[in-house]
């Protein structure tokens, strides 16, 4: 029997999280579906242990470390399913969650579909549930708990179906971490396609635990300072974009400032790098992308603005990364 889902895993030597991960999928009450697990070249035992703890896993081992971005397009390129489903290795659900998830996508009416998200361990420090996520005008994530605006969802899980996907035209493959989902989902509205989110099923996440996004290290604002400038060039009008990079490269100064005065000088000097990076990107790949994205869109940016948070989310969220130095 043809799967109609496909659940894709991408990971990378975090086999601690596949065997609780995994169990929990094959312990589902719905079917069919298939499991398509992109090992990013690990180190570990990832491929010898998946290959005989879960032998119906469809294994595929990257040639080299893809990261995000291309580890999911290259398991969704071989998806069956007509359905996608993208999950996190660090997460596990419940037995009936499959079976609960897919009735409510079929029935919101969303061509997105995010899930309330659970600490993974009863231990763990509890969140304040339901959230939701959105950015402001410059990109910053802004967490809105009072549910009112939702721009993007965590693509600790998602739904959609495989046209969705690919007619939203994949994930951005020069995003080699962070931001790549935020870019994704603001193509998708652009294009047309809802987000929605449930709160009547969850997944179980580690999060922040697995992560270093909240750290306060020089990798993570690279690459954020990478992807984030080419996502507002490519996503933009211009005119717009004329009003937003102004104030964007400002607040950046700012930001760099800030950490020269604590003596982070070498995650201030990644703000630099970033530039360099599109600067060097923007003849080859984002302005290209940019044209396509621009042509194809069906949706102004004022429609888009209202998801956003209209204050700066940068001053809270740079505060809390002084607190975590």
């Amino acid at each position: 029997m043809s799967p109609t889902l496909s659940i894709i895993i991408v990971t990378y030597n975090w086999l601690k999280w596949l065997d609780k991960c995994l169990t929990s999928i094959f312990a589902q009450t719905y079917a069919p579906f298939e499991v398509i697990l992109v090992d990013n070249w690990s180190s570990d035992e990832t491929q010898s242990f998946v290959t005989k703890r879960f032998p119906l896993v469809k294994y595929i081992l990257s040639p080299t470390n893809l990261w995000f971005a291309w580890g999911n397009n290259l398991g969704i390129a071989q998806a069956q399913g007509n359905l996608i489903l993208l999950l996190n290795n660090d997460t596990r659900v419940d037995s009936d969650f499959l079976e609960k998830y897919i009735n409510i996508y079929e029935t919101a009416g969303y061509d997105i579909l995010w899930v309330t998200e659970k600490p993974y361990e009863v231990t763990q420090k509890k969140t304040s549930w339901p959230i939701s996520l959105t950015i402001d005008r410059f990109w910053h994530h802004f967490i809105d708990r009072t549910e009112k605006k939702l721009f993007y969802t965590n693509w600790a899980c998602i739904l959609c179906t495989k046209q969705v996907y690919m007619a939203t035209w994949w994930l951005d493959d020069n995003f080699f971490m962070y931001c790549e989902e935020v870019d994704r989902q603001w193509r998708s509205r652009l294009y047309g396609y809802t987000t929605g989110k449930t709160n009547e099923v969850y997944i179980y996440h580690a999060g922040a635990w697995s992560s270093s996004w909240n750290r306060l290290n020089y990798t993570t604002f690279l690459r954020r300072n990478q992807n984030t400038l080419q996502m507002l060039i490519k996503n933009y009008r211009w005119w717009n974009l004329c009003r937003v990079l102004p104030c964007y490269m400002c607040i950046n100064i700012i930001e760099m400032l800030v950490f020269f005065s604590v003596w982070k000088w070498k995650i201030a000097y990644s703000y630099l790098q970033g530039r360099w990076y599109v600067i060097r990107s923007l003849r080859w790949s984002i302005i290209p992308k940019r044209k396509i994205i621009q042509a194809k869109r069906v949706v102004g940016d004022k429609e888009i603005m209202k998801h956003m948070y209209h204050w700066s989310a940068k001053i809270h969220h740079l505060y809390t990364y002084l607190q975590k130095s």
